[in-house]
């Protein structure tokens, strides 16, 4: 009788250990055009699209609407191993025509961010009509907010900022009768200040446009995503990034996304993983010296001028198996 309610008891300590582990992250694709190849750093070749839903379905990767995302976080409600949410960003034609017929035929659940002032019902243009978006709507294909003309929020006002969402979320609730409870920054640029504009406009989460898995500890108006096309979008590269896990940090500086040109950029975080096996690249090849100070920080200090509108900080640590646990932020002006 003993041994049996060890037994049992062993059973529920390692579900209890399986149910946290479960819990703690999640990853979210992005993509933004299907099969038009005249724009390749949007575009992500078909045949290597099949390819990704491929290995998803054969990898048994659990494909969740983003609806399970917002209950994580809201209401602390674990996500299934190897959580995966497909997300695609501006609402090209080619989703409908080419993304959706594959997507339905794999059952995958998806979501769409919309520029409402871009939808049109030219049929030469190469955005998605309503009676596209609303079929996909009715079809299970949850459509959010992307303001309503894909406005970068750090180069407008608060109160444009407001205007342009709210009418997109207008819009969207006048032709689809469903409210977006999410939202993604055009571009993936925000700030702490417009972040919390968002939180205050009602929205459950956010988007931007960095690289890393998600985790519970995340700013949730500031979720990162793998983005994929033809440079970046090889089977290769998909399966790596399916294959590797969070690199958890803590203690950010800065907390804001927004580059201070006052001082030389300086990004830091502190890391229980081993110091030494951590290395840390950034989008412009800039010269930066990465500072390992025990016990657990890590500090990029950058000598060169930040000439871009944005820079993608990417950090990772192999262990003795080869395994790949990644951390990534962006930066803009």
């Amino acid at each position: 009788m003993k041994i049996r309610i060890f037994l049992i008891s062993l059973m529920l300590f390692f579900t209890e250990i399986k149910v946290i582990l479960a819990s703690e992250s999640g990853t979210v694709i992005m993509y933004h055009r299907f099969g038009e190849t005249e724009y390749p750093s949007t575009n992500i070749k078909v045949n290597d699209f099949i390819k990704h839903l491929e290995f998803l379905k054969v990898e048994k990767f659990n494909v969740l609407p983003l609806s399970r995302l917002v209950s994580f976080f809201e209401n602390d409600k674990p996500l299934p191993d190897k959580s995966v949410f497909i997300t695609i960003d501006d609402g090209y034609k080619s989703v409908y025509e080419i993304a959706y017929p594959i997507l339905k035929e794999y059952n995958f659940p998806f979501s769409i961010f919309i520029s409402t002032d871009k939808v049109s019902e030219n049929n030469n243009s190469s955005y998605m009509s309503w009676d596209m978006i609303k079929e996909l709507s009715e079809n299970n294909v949850s459509i959010e907010n992307h303001t309503s003309d894909h406005s970068r929020a750090n180069k407008i006002s608060s109160e444009r900022f407001i205007e342009v969402v709210n009418k997109a979320d207008r819009i969207i609730s006048s032709k689809l009768g469903k409210k977006s409870k999410v939202f993604s920054f055009p571009y993936g640029e925000s700030s702490l200040h417009k972040e919390k504009i968002i939180k205050d406009l009602g929205f459950s989460i956010a988007f931007s446009q960095h690289s890393s898995h998600i985790f519970k500890e995340e700013n949730k108006f500031r979720l990162p995503r793998f983005a994929f096309n033809e440079e970046f979008g090889k089977i290769e590269r998909f399966k790596m990034i399916m294959h590797s896990k969070p690199l958890k940090v803590f203690d950010i500086l800065p907390l804001d996304s927004l580059i201070n040109d006052s001082k030389p950029l300086v990004i830091g975080f502190s890391t229980t993983y081993p110091l030494n096996s951590i290395n840390c690249y950034n989008s412009m090849n800039l010269k930066m010296n990465l500072e390992r100070i025990k016990p657990d920080r890590i500090e990029l200090r950058f000598h060169e001028e930040i000439y871009a509108d944005r820079i993608r900080i990417n950090c990772t640590f192999v262990n003795n198996k080869k395994e790949i646990y990644w951390y990534g932020r962006m930066l803009n002006r």
